[in-house]
């Protein structure tokens, strides 16, 4: 005798669907908790304060381009001529990576600490590098590929077809068997912007950012009555 067992399962179907939305208020799901608030209301006051402060005044506006440019050409002469009061000795010349300036331009008028934060965001550091001439010649191939970047009011010369022509530094040729001192970032000291050649050259760490020697500059200016300014002379000429 054979037994067949049927077992028999019920199958459900969705005759209707109805879309609604349900509103989620996310101030009683996330209550602020004003006890924090009120503790960090000073500290935010204060940098509000710091950010906003007034440290300088710009002549100009000074704009960012290539191969130079008032934002550069102010900001590399600062640069060599802060690099000379913390290092105390010569220094030849000054170079800032285009990259490294961060903001289009410099307004004319009050110029904020905050603003300064803005073109240079970075913790890079000022540092001396010692190179011989040969060294210095391929950073300057590199800067005229790239179109120019920033250098100190103390190097002239021209690009044509992507390389650098008629290289001066303070009135003389470049000689290739002679020792530079530089001021620069450490991020182009140490490599960066395809900057390999300079990893192993001497090199000098003046114990400041960057950025603060910026500021320093800025306020210094101020204290004498000056503003802020810088012109184009010619220090890079593009021939292409």
């Amino acid at each position: 005798m054979t037994f067949l067992f049927f077992a028999c399962t019920k199958v459900l179907h969705i005759s209707e669907v109805k879309p609604s939305s349900t509103k989620v208020d996310q101030s009683a799901v996330y209550e602020q908790d004003t006890s924090v608030l009120s503790m960090i209301a000073p500290y935010k006051a204060q940098l509000d304060q710091e950010v906003n402060e007034v440290i300088g005044e710009a002549a100009i506006t000074m704009t960012k381009a290539k191969p130079q440019c008032t934002l550069g050409n102010w900001f590399a002469d600062l640069v060599y001529e802060k690099a000379y009061e913390y290092y105390k000795k010569p220094v030849d010349f000054a170079v800032i990576n285009y990259g490294g300036i961060r903001i289009p331009e410099l307004r004319k008028g009050p110029v904020t600490r905050g603003r300064i934060y803005e073109l240079m965001p970075f913790e890079n550091r000022l540092v001396i590098v010692k190179a011989r001439g040969e060294v210095v010649r391929a950073f300057f191939e590199l800067m005229a590929k790239a179109g120019g970047w920033p250098v100190s009011k103390e190097v002239r010369y021209e690009i044509y077809n992507g390389e650098a022509r008629n290289l001066k530094i303070k009135g003389k040729e470049l000689e290739v068997d002679r020792t530079y001192t530089v001021a620069l970032p450490d991020f182009i000291a140490n490599g960066g912007g395809n900057c390999d050649f300079l990893i192993d050259q001497e090199q000098y760490d003046l114990g400041a950012l960057l950025r603060t020697v910026i500021l320093e500059y800025i306020e210094e200016q101020t204290a004498k009555g000056k503003k802020l300014q810088a012109r184009l002379d010619d220090r890079i000429i593009s021939l292409d």
